[in-house]
């Protein structure tokens, strides 16, 4: 899960890190009439978003004076930036504007899992941090240093980012523990990625976050249902991943155009490498779980169907736990109550498959089938014909 930048800034203030006090514009003639009326002249600008276009403006802008400040909020919102799930172009809708502040020092800091060393990573950089940087850890420009779980974070490895950032003594005894609260919100909130950037080290020796955002693992939200307080409702998908998970269906999304339903990770993912085997991809991969009865199965297909990026809808069950005629008679409620635009295709196995077979046996807005390789030729067809079309 994604959150806003004034989110992450939020979460961290509550934790006992500073961070530059900032507002939000909501567009030109809120930015110009506000601008006017602060004291400063000198301003940190740059869009309020989760998308990866906001790259395109260096991340933060550094405006001089109140009339460069205006000019930057204009060029800012006249773009439209690269939706994270697709090539869609989304218009700017909110900016955030700091009043700069006197510093000694700027630095980018982030916080990752490293799946290969099964350890948290801080990547520090002096420089801007770009998606390539996460991959070809090792530079002269950047430094790197993974924390052993049963070890934990030590001030050894604190001092040794101070160090490297090229902190004085007094600056390193008021970072020590900054660094360490990093490290422990990145544990307590089961995140998969931190990152913060512009850091800037005040004359007075304190950090102090600018720029910040964070994403949390999925599959740990039900540990942390308070946050999703802090979830933005400006993001359309955004506002399905939340309608998923406290409905307990896990709602994962892609770029692709087909939306896959299953009710168990191994038969979902074995499907998703199938599709892609065959030259497809999937929009959103959407699994209720093996237990799952035909009311969470109704929940899960009415949220797919508000996904504008799905053009075809492929349900892939094999039922054991939960008998087949009873998510059967789920689809047929929905399907009977919804006038439906996209194909949707569906592969019914396990107990009771013949009894469910019938329940949906000559419903116009569902092509049942057999075979999964059949299938998945059959949907890949049937999206190039709707593509085509």
């Amino acid at each position: 899960m994604r959150f806003l930048e004034s989110d992450t800034k939020q979460l961290l203030k509550e934790n006992g890190i500073k961070v530059l006090d900032y507002h939000i514009l909501k567009n030109f003639d809120h930015a110009r009439e506000f601008i006017n009326a602060l004291e400063g002249e000198q301003f940190f600008l740059r869009p309020h978003s989760y998308e990866r276009g906001k790259e395109r403006f260096g991340d933060v802008t550094l405006a001089s004076s109140k009339d460069a400040a205006i000019d930057k909020v204009k060029e800012i919102v006249e773009e439209k930036l690269t939706a994270l799930h697709s090539e869609k172009k989304i218009p700017v809708t909110e900016i955030i504007l700091e009043e700069a502040i006197p510093y000694k020092r700027v630095f980018y800091l982030s916080l990752f899992f490293d799946g290969s060393k099964a350890k948290t990573v801080f990547l520090v950089s002096k420089r801007r941090l770009l998606p390539k940087d996460f991959i070809n850890k090792e530079s002269d420009d950047h430094f790197v240093v993974a924390v052993d779980f049963a070890a934990g974070f030590s001030q050894f490895i604190a001092r040794k980012i101070c160090f490297f950032l090229d902190m004085d003594n007094e600056a390193i005894k008021k970072s020590i523990k900054n660094f360490k609260t990093f490290y422990e919100l990145f544990l307590k909130f089961d995140l998969k990625f931190l990152n913060m950037g512009p850091v800037y080290l005040s004359e007075d020796n304190e950090i102090i976050i600018s720029g910040a955002h964070m994403i949390m693992d999925q599959n740990s939200v039900f540990r942390h249902l308070d946050m999703l307080k802090l979830a933005t409702d400006k993001d359309e998908l955004q506002d399905l991943e939340l309608e998923a998970y406290r409905n307990d269906i896990s709602y994962v999304m892609f770029e692709g155009d087909i939306g896959c339903l299953v009710n168990g990770t191994g038969i979902g993912l074995a499907l998703v490498d199938l599709i892609r085997h065959k030259g497809g991809d999937i929009a959103a991969f959407v699994d209720v779980g093996g237990t799952a009865g035909k009311d969470r199965v109704k929940k899960a297909l009415s949220i797919m169907l508000k996904d504008k990026h799905i053009k075809l809808i492929f349900i892939n069950f094999f039922n054991g736990m939960v008998k087949s005629d009873e998510i059967a008679e789920g689809l047929r409620e929905i399907l009977d109550a919804n006038k439906i635009e996209i194909p949707i295709v569906g592969r019914i196995d396990g107990i009771n498959k013949v009894p469910a077979h019938k329940l949906l046996a000559g419903n116009p807005q569902i092509t049942l089938l057999d075979d999964l390789s059949e299938s998945v030729t059959y949907i890949l067809e049937k999206v190039k014909q709707k593509s085509e079309g």
